[in-house]
C-alpha cells in the first residue's frame, strides 16, 4: 500500500480514499477549502511515499471521517448506496461546512441551520430523470 502501512496515517487516508472512490486531487481540493494548508503536489507526495506531520494528518482523517458521515447520511435518506460524486467539490465542501455548523448548532439545541444541511446533503444525491 502507497505511504507506509495499511495502519500508518497515509495508509489509512490512501484506503479511505479507494473506499470512497474519491481521487486525489479532488480529495486535496476539499481539504484545502475546509482550510488545510496542503498543496495537490505536497499531498500525492506524502501519500505515495512520504509522511504527513502528525497535525496534518490527524486534520486529513477529520475530513475522511466527515466524508463517511455525509456518505451515511445521503445512504440513509435515499434507502440505498448512492455514490457520491467528490469531483463536485464545491458542493461536497458546501454540504461539509453546514453539516458542521448544523452539528454545532444542534449542541445548544439550535435548528436553525437543518433545512440548510440537509438542503445541502441533498444536493449532492444524483437527479433522476424523469421518464416520459
Amino acid at each position: 500500500m502507497a505511504g507506509g502501512g495499511s495502519f500508518s496515517n497515509e495508509g489509512r487516508i490512501d484506503a479511505g480514499l479507494r473506499f470512497f472512490n474519491c481521487s486525489g486531487r479532488a480529495f486535496a481540493q476539499i481539504a484545502q477549502e475546509l482550510g488545510i494548508k496542503i498543496s495537490l503536489a505536497t499531498f500525492a507526495a506524502k501519500l505515495s511515499g512520504g509522511s504527513f506531520d502528525q497535525r496534518t494528518a490527524e486534520r486529513l482523517l477529520e475530513v475522511l471521517e466527515q466524508m463517511r458521515e455525509l456518505q451515511t447520511a445521503i445512504n440513509e435518506t435515499a434507502k440505498a448506496h448512492v455514490a457520491i460524486d467528490w469531483n463536485k467539490v464545491d458542493h461536497v465542501v458546501s454540504a461539509l461546512k453546514l453539516r458542521q455548523i448544523q452539528k454545532i448548532a444542534l449542541e445548544d439545541g439550535d435548528h436553525r441551520f437543518d433545512r440548510m444541511a440537509q438542503v445541502a446533503t441533498d444536493a449532492l444525491r444524483p437527479v433522476r430523470s424523469a421518464r416520459p
